[in-house]
């Protein structure tokens, strides 16, 4: 009798505490997915815009498709849109729980000094109003041919916590979004960011010796990383006539201009 009480009592205790874990069991379950659908609400929400040039007339149907393309490129959108050339975006109606707005734009473009119009006119209204994160991506012609007066001007803008504001463009005369279609690099970037002292150049490598286009952008210039983290300037010109180069197999390449004649 002892021996069959003493196992009985020593089960009941286990066999209690499995009925009390149940609830707290179903409890953890409860709140598990209440965290997971909190966290996944409280994702930033982005809204995508394309904006297309409109000048010379005849390419508009040009622009109008690669704004389509470029939207098609974007990822994590809660929205996407293709707006009119010259848009105020601060007046634009745009959705409350939105943190982020990313915009493209397909067209021609002058210089840095146009960008720097853009971003006093339309982008600090934007920001300063709506409090909200900016991307830029100018596919044009340009807009980042001289950047150090775009980070200047970045540099004294007001921005709000956590609010960041990047902005890529072309440093020199470029193909805009059919680049990937000729298969070259043509778009010789640099990118602008709120959160950096410097200008963000593209490492050498992604453009040294690769084949530029002798038509749109012979004797271009523009600045690049090496490995070491310096600045060496490449220009748009004829290939050497070397025969021991494998390298370079076009006529007109990105070459640091010690290589040009």
């Amino acid at each position: 009798m002892v021996e069959l009480r003493t196992g009985w009592v020593s089960f009941e205790p286990v066999f209690s505490q499995n009925l009390v874990m149940i609830p707290t069991i179903k409890r953890i379950i409860i709140f598990s997915f209440f965290i997971v659908n909190n966290f996944a609400a409280a994702k930033p929400q982005k809204a995508c815009f394309c904006e297309a040039g409109t000048y010379p007339e005849y390419q508009r149907p040009a622009f109008a498709a690669g704004c389509r393309l470029w939207l098609k490129e974007q990822k994590d959108c809660a929205t996407k849109h293709e707006v009119q050339h010259g848009v105020s975006y601060a007046d634009l109606p745009l959705q409350q729980d939105l943190t982020h707005i990313s915009i493209g734009y397909v067209g021609h473009w002058i210089n840095s000094q146009q960008l720097l119009s853009y971003l006093h006119s339309r982008i600090n209204p934007l920001m300063s109003q709506k409090g909200l994160s900016v991307s830029i991506d100018n596919t044009a012609c340009s807009s980042m041919n001289d950047p150090s007066l775009i980070l200047d001007y970045v540099k004294n803008m007001a921005f709000q916590k956590d609010q960041n504001l990047t902005i890529k463009g072309n440093q020199t005369r470029s193909v805009g979004k059919w680049d990937a279609l000729i298969g070259s690099k043509n778009n010789f970037y640099a990118f602008v960011k709120n959160t950096k002292k410097e200008v963000i150049y593209p490492n050498c490598r992604e453009f040294q010796n690769y084949r530029c286009l002798q038509g749109v952008q012979a004797n271009d210039e523009a600045v690049c990383t090496t490995d070491n983290s310096q600045l060496m300037r490449l220009r748009c010109c004829q290939v050497p006539d070397n025969p021991y180069d494998d390298e370079i197999e076009t006529d007109f390449a990105w070459l640091p201009i010690s290589g040009c004649y």
